[in-house]
C-alpha cells in the first residue's frame, strides 16, 4: 500500500467463488472460439466485476478505509487538504 492508493484488497471483490464464476465461462469462451467481440464482451464484464465493491461502498456511504486512515494522520490529512483545495482552485480558475 501506497500512501495515497488503498490497498488492493479493499477494491478487489473478495467472493473467490465469484472469480471463477467470472472467469471460467469467458476464458473457456475465448479459448473455443476467439473474437474480437468475446474478448471485448470479457473485459466489460471485468471491468463491471471489479467495480462492484467501489461503488457499493459509494452508494452506502462508506468510506475509503485508505481515506480513514489519511484522516487520523496529521501530515497525510495535510496533503489530503493541500490537494483537495488544489483541486477546488483548478475549478474556478477553468470557470473563469
Amino acid at each position: 500500500m501506497t500512501k495515497w492508493l488503498p490497498p488492493l484488497r479493499s477494491i478487489l471483490p473478495a467472493e473467490h467463488g465469484s472469480w471463477f464464476m467470472l472467469g471460467f465461462p469467458l476464458v473457456l469462451g475465448l479459448l473455443l472460439r476467439p473474437s474480437l467481440a468475446g474478448l471485448c464482451l470479457g473485459l466489460a464484464a471485468l471491468a463491471f466485476f471489479l467495480s462492484r465493491p467501489p461503488l457499493r461502498r459509494l452508494l452506502q456511504g462508506q468510506r475509503d478505509p485508505a481515506q480513514i486512515l489519511a484522516l487520523q494522520r496529521p501530515e497525510l490529512r495535510e496533503r489530503l487538504e493541500a490537494r483537495r483545495a488544489r483541486r477546488q482552485a483548478e475549478v474556478l480558475l477553468e470557470r473563469e
